[in-house]
């Protein structure tokens, strides 16, 4: 908790405004009251709170001022003055810098809580979430107590909550790291997505080890070009606390990233690879089973034979090869980890099994691009006797690029495809699905389009044999759709379960 006097004795040292800009409006007792959070969500402000007005792409903040005025909030902080109504403006401090000077307040106004933690941040276009939770998992089975940051979910491992966003804004991400300080969690595994990274959220938190998965066609309505997106990714370990760069060899981009870094010769630079026999840590699958994956691990002068990890898909091997090899760089021991990899499973959606007794095997992944969907139907094909079908949409209000090669994948991998809704946002449902099937052939006949996804799903159901296996991609750990700003729940372990009771 800070004082209001406090506080902007911080923002004056900080050249963001002059004592003048304040001391006409303010009272001894306004200036010495406490404020115990700082919130850009106006819902979760009490008076005992200070709000952060920005403008964003949907919500403008400064709509909100005057509500939280009447409600006794004591502390306001604005970018612009003149979007708040006259008669509330002497409660209020203009910034008009505010959105670059957040990170900095939000980790002075936490006590810089990540200075005294171990942070992990991974980044990359998939694997993100895998390589969090498989961190985590280790970690654990190490006697370590875990804070986990991502689009699964945010909290102390395994208790976590749902997360709106893959990496949380700069005051809710201090916040968070000040809660697992107070808990005495000071290990923490992170996802920075690249909106986070481009949108300096994760400035001013100690990341010490970077970790990057791969990079596949995402996100272009955001960053236009993939030279971008993979410079906003490039970002992360340019930052002055990352010690240690961690990074998959096995992906185009991830090569590149790690020869550049190494001619920099300013980072410790490490890769990871399942072929390549001249990365600091090598993992090569020698066979496959229905009950994982059979490993060899190698890292320096160490070396592991006939390792079995029980999980599904080859990519969570990179994954887990990722986990290995950030652990080792940070001196944990080469025995201790090797014990922990037979107990690591998949998370929640991801490559997440379910199961029933004469039915079809159904597989949830979060899969939402090309490459992500063509991993996950290639993980499953191994243990698929029957037929593959895959159950996909594509996500509105995004770049439009990835919905055709999605259907190229789908295509090229199932054996029969059904089309449907994902979160269409605000996008009309009817325009995704056409962009979808102008990526399969003009012969290809073994798909069918089936907007409402639970009757998609249905379908899928009381089609597949037992021996079959169906693959529902791209909402994974998600319990909603989302449509036109609204979250409707959503669970597709509902959908399933419910359709199997209706039909023992």
């Amino acid at each position: 908790m800070k004082t209001i006097a406090q506080i902007r004795t911080f923002l004056t040292e900080i050249n963001t405004l002059k004592a003048t800009d304040y001391q006409t409006t303010d009272t001894v007792a306004d200036l010495y009251c406490l404020i115990e959070n700082l919130y850009q969500d106006h819902r979760l402000v009490t008076k005992n709170d200070g709000f952060i007005a920005l403008k964003g792409q949907v919500h403008d903040g400064h709509h909100y001022v005057k509500d939280l005025r009447a409600k006794g909030v004591k502390l306001i902080l604005v970018e612009d003055l003149s979007l708040v109504d006259s008669a509330d403006s002497p409660f209020v401090i203009e910034i008009q810098n505010l959105k670059s000077i957040l990170s900095s307040l939000a980790s002075w106004f936490y006590d810089y809580p990540s200075e005294q933690q171990s942070i992990f941040a991974v980044t990359g276009t998939n694997g993100k979430s895998s390589i969090c939770h498989f961190l985590a998992q280790s970690l654990s089975t190490l006697n370590c107590k875990v804070g986990v940051l991502g689009t699964i979910g945010n909290g102390i491992f395994p208790t976590l909550t749902d997360s709106n966003l893959t990496t949380l804004d700069n005051l809710s991400l201090q916040r968070m790291l000040r809660t697992f300080h107070s808990q005495v969690v000071n290990t923490v595994a992170m996802e920075a997505s690249s909106h986070a990274i481009d949108q300096k959220r994760i400035v001013n938190v100690n990341i010490q080890t970077a970790i990057f998965s791969n990079l596949d066609v995402d996100h272009l309505d955001y960053h236009q070009t993939m030279e971008a997106y993979f410079q906003a990714k490039r970002k992360l370990f340019l930052l002055p606390s990352v010690k240690k760069c961690v990074i998959n060899i096995d992906n185009h981009y991830g090569r590149r990233l790690y020869y550049e870094l190494i001619e920099e010769q300013e980072k410790q630079v490490f890769s990871f690879s399942l072929v390549n026999s001249q990365a600091d840590c090598y993992m090569p699958i020698q066979s496959i089973s229905s009950g994982g994956f059979v490993v060899d691990v190698f890292f320096k002068n160490n070396k592991a034979l006939a390792i079995t990890i029980p999980i599904i898909g080859e990519y969570n091997v990179s994954n887990i090869a990722a986990v290995v090899c950030a652990l080792l760089v940070n001196n944990y021991l080469f025995a201790d980890v090797l014990k922990t990899l037979p107990s690591l499973h998949n998370p929640k959606g991801r490559l997440e099994k379910l199961i029933h007794n004469g039915n079809a095997l159904v597989v949830i992944d979060y899969a939402h691009t090309a490459d992500a969907l063509a991993n996950a139907l290639q993980a499953v094909r191994v243990q698929t006797k029957g037929k593959l079908y895959c159950v996909f949409g594509c996500g509105g209000s995004r770049e439009h690029s990835k919905r055709p090669l999605m259907a190229k994948a789908a295509q090229d991998m199932a054996d029969f495809v059904i089309v449907t809704e994902d979160n269409s946002r605000t996008d009309e449902i009817k325009d995704i699905v056409k962009d979808i099937i102008s990526g399969f052939d003009d012969k290809f006949a073994e798909f069918i389009v089936i907007e409402d996804r639970k009757q998609a799903i249905e379908y899928a159901l009381s089609k597949a044999d037992v021996d079959d296996v169906i693959l529902l991609a791209g909402k994974g750990h998600e319990t909603y759709l989302d449509k036109n700003h609204q979250k409707i729940y959503f669970d597709e372990r509902d959908v399933v379960l419910d359709f199997w009771r209706k039909n023992d």
